[in-house]
């Protein structure tokens, strides 16, 4: 019999991207990973994470103007 081939790993997380409520790009945000804070979006909402975070990694963002939010569990 052959072995079942393992299932990929899933990829680092090298980017967040933030938006409103309506979609629009949230400059300022403050990003942490794993309650470690990393840094803010620019003015098109994004952060390169530097190092990658690892897949499954609990990313949170919050910003004055709306209620933190984080990525749903893996």
């Amino acid at each position: 019999p052959v072995a079942p081939e393992p299932e990929p790993e899933a990829p680092p997380i090298a980017e967040v991207s933030v938006t409103t409520p309506e979609g629009a790009p949230l400059r300022g945000a403050r990003v942490e990973v794993d309650g470690v804070a990393v840094g803010t979006t620019d003015a098109a909402g994004r952060l390169v994470l530097e190092p990658a975070a690892p897949a499954g990694a609990r990313i949170t963002w919050s910003h004055p103007a709306y209620l933190p939010a984080e990525t749903p569990p893996p």
